[in-house]
């Protein structure tokens, strides 16, 4: 009879050295950026030491700022943050039908003062 290996690592989210899920996607598309930049200081052509140094700065600089994201916001939190940040902070309604809702509630307000 064959065996097979259960897979107990189902509905975990992916985890690589301390960061999980987004966080992953964040500091890969930052070191992506952080390389496309390198390689356009390298065809200016800026010195290499310089270029080599910048680059180490900025890597160290995603990497902190990704981990620090990661450790404050968490799984799901970022993802949070954004959504809060993308609400709208009024809703205008500019119907007619809008009025009838604003009139039944203030006959509802002023009609439980007069009843007590």
């Amino acid at each position: 009879m064959a065996r097979y290996a259960i897979n107990k690592g189902i509905d975990k989210s992916v985890e690589f050295k301390g960061l999980r899920a987004q966080y992953l996607l964040h500091l890969f598309g930052g070191l992506g950026a952080v390389f496309m930049i390198v390689v356009a200081m390298f065809i200016i052509g800026l010195n290499p030491y310089v270029t080599t140094v910048l680059a180490l700065i900025l890597g160290s600089a995603v990497i902190s700022i990704v981990y620090k994201l990661n450790h404050k916001y968490g799984k799901h939190g970022l993802t949070k943050i954004f959504a809060r940040m993308s609400r709208p902070k009024y809703i205008i309604v500019r119907s007619g039908i809008a009025n009838v809702f604003k009139k039944k509630a203030a006959k509802q307000i002023h009609g439980n003062k007069l009843n007590k």
